[in-house]
């Protein structure tokens, strides 16, 4: 009998010793000031190391409440996922608008560290009686959509051919149903009947047309749903689900017989002077380890690279395990893909440019 009462008396304890130390979801209505941001945002982004910036990092996401952007800024400034990682744990904490930390996930190297969030955010809401006894039903961490500049629509004030956007679960909910139906033609029609039932921004629209393989199938999509877009200004954004020519300018033809619309998209580049200063960054680099590190994250944050200057980073790698790691992570933030083959002229043997050309060939 002692020991029962013992025995229960230790899992009492113990669970009261978890339940203490459980993560707290704090009330955050509004982020920090913008100004206060960049200040702190230049503050870590200046530190030596990955432990520096966590220590400054930590300190002031505790004091203060963030967006989902501002999160994901300061998480693209760590170079190891797992710096990222647990930063983002505490940060989702206090964040404002947690229904968007989806976009944090763009800042991950790795799919299994965004496996790894999921699973915490879901346990947090769990704890907190804001989930379900499913892990998978609000998620959208099983899709990996293409690392394209989406559109915000939350400060959009222009034209609208609808009003009250979806909400972000039912549509990743609707998305992850849609990228398992069997044919394009089965993926087109429940598309088309989601665009017609609901309102839907540039960015979940853009976002759908990447679900297609088919490029001239993602641009009967857009045009079809054109009607049925939040945000009509942003949608010539969704150029960038193409990486074919004629059909942006196809896209952009359409958009231009609307005198609502805002047609003047800017594809995203870098200069020759930016990309000067990220060579410069990344071979000053010691150790391959360290530099394979940078570069990545410099490619993460840049984003818009064409593939004659991934080609030049990659040359400045002397092993073909690096030089391969690197071209294969940078295709997603490339922007003239159609070229990217150009790169396998950097590998010395055959049959590592054999091995990058199949690589290329799976992402057509």
């Amino acid at each position: 009998m002692k020991r029962s009462f013992f025995l229960i008396f230790g899992l009492l304890m113990a669970w009261d010793i978890l339940a203490q130390n459980s993560p707290v979801l704090v009330n955050c209505s509004q982020p920090v000031v913008n100004f206060t941001f960049q200040q702190r945002k230049r503050e870590i982004q200046t530190q030596m190391s990955d432990t520096q910036r966590s220590s400054v990092a930590r300190q002031f996401v505790e004091g203060n409440c963030l967006s989902s952007v501002q999160v994901k800024e300061i998480a693209d400034l760590f170079q190891d996922d797992y710096a990222r990682l647990e930063f983002a744990k505490i940060a989702y904490l206090r964040t404002s608008d947690r229904h968007n930390f989806y976009e944090v996930y763009n800042a991950f190297q790795y799919f299994s560290t965004v496996f790894i969030l999921h699973d915490y955010i879901w346990e947090i809401k769990m704890r907190n009686g804001l989930g379900n006894n499913n892990p998978n039903n609000n998620s959208n961490t099983t899709l990996n959509f293409p690392n394209l500049i989406y559109p915000n629509h939350l400060d959009y004030t222009g034209a609208r051919r609808c009003e009250n956007p979806l909400n972000d679960n039912d549509f990743y909910r609707a998305a992850w149903e849609i990228s398992n139906l069997n044919t394009e033609n089965n993926k087109i029609d429940r598309m088309g009947n989601l665009a017609n039932n609901n309102c839907l921004t540039t960015a979940q629209l853009m976002r759908l047309a990447t679900l297609l393989g088919n490029e001239n199938n993602r641009l009967e999509f857009l045009k079809r749903v054109y009607n049925r877009v939040y945000d009509v200004g942003n949608y010539a954004q969704a150029v960038q689900v193409f990486s074919n020519q004629s059909n942006q300018q196809n896209l952009l033809a359409v958009l231009g017989n609307n005198p609502n619309n805002n047609n003047t998209w800017t594809p995203c580049a870098l200069t020759a002077q930016e990309f000067a200063d990220v060579r410069q960054r990344v071979s000053k680099e010691p150790f391959n380890n360290s530099k394979l590190s940078l570069a990545k994250s410099l490619i993460r944050i840049k984003k818009c690279f064409a593939s004659q200057q991934i080609k030049e980073l990659v040359k400045l790698f002397t092993f073909g395990k690096d030089q391969m790691d690197l071209a294969k992570f940078a295709y997603e933030f490339t922007t003239d893909q159609q070229n990217y083959y150009i790169i396998s002229d950097v590998f010395t043997f055959a049959s590592d440019r054999e091995e990058f050309m199949k690589f290329v060939e799976s992402k057509r």
